[in-house]
């Protein structure tokens, strides 16, 4: 399915394609991030639990005024997980916050959230409904890119949906080895009926530190 928006996936990788088991370049993988340029970025609730620890440490601080040179960050999480939305907002690395959810969330959560400025989008049934979601995404926030920061169950939903766009990998020179962690393009991890994606490299780059940056575009005959 087509994307009324233009979605890359970013992620950091082993050259074994593990996202993690071992110490990352989270400065890369923030720099090659901000150089995308993109007006929304979307994450699941299991990856910004992990993300916005740092941010919660830093104590109080003034929350900055939304800008519209920073991106709108969109949250996945249908079970209402990721409450705190006034202390994100301290970082001052986004412009705003929009949640999508299902119709199970709470209503105590979706009035918890509102009335913290936050926009919600809710869609589906047990789960988010993510090419609705997209889709009313764009129709209140216009069109524009959208950056993917997710290595798991939320960049293998949109594969699988085809809605990938570009593939921007930061592949660390590190092998993990073993069985998991799985990474994105693991045995099961995604499905795709209809056969392979086939993509085209668009870019490589030797960043410091022996990290590869790479980039595609998807191919399409």
């Amino acid at each position: 399915m087509e994307s009324p928006l233009d979605i890359t996936l970013h992620c950091t990788l082993s050259l074994d394609g593990r996202p993690s088991g071992w110490p990352q370049d989270k400065t890369a993988h923030a720099d090659c991030l901000a150089a995308l340029g993109a007006k929304f970025h979307l994450m699941g609730a299991d990856s910004l639990a992990d993300y916005h620890f740092e941010p919660l440490d830093l104590g109080p601080v003034e929350i900055p005024e939304g800008s519209t040179e920073r991106p709108l960050l969109v949250v996945v999480d249908g079970r209402g997980r990721v409450l705190d939305y006034l202390r994100l907002a301290q970082s001052g690395k986004w412009s705003g916050f929009v949640v999508l959810t299902a119709p199970r969330a709470s209503p105590a959560y979706l009035s918890m959230i509102e009335a913290q400025g936050v926009t919600r989008i809710v869609t589906g049934g047990q789960r988010v409904d993510l090419p609705e979601a997209l889709d009313y995404l764009e129709q209140q926030f216009g069109p524009g890119s959208l950056v993917v920061e997710s290595a798991g169950r939320l960049a293998a939903a949109l594969l699988s949906e085809r809605m990938v766009e570009h593939l921007s990998l930061l592949y660390n020179s590190v092998l993990v080895g073993g069985l998991s962690p799985h990474g994105v393009f693991g045995p099961g991890r995604w499905f795709d009926p209809v056969g392979p994606l086939v993509w085209e490299l668009t870019s490589a780059q030797a960043l410091t530190g022996g990290t590869l940056w790479t980039r595609y575009q998807r191919f399409v005959r």
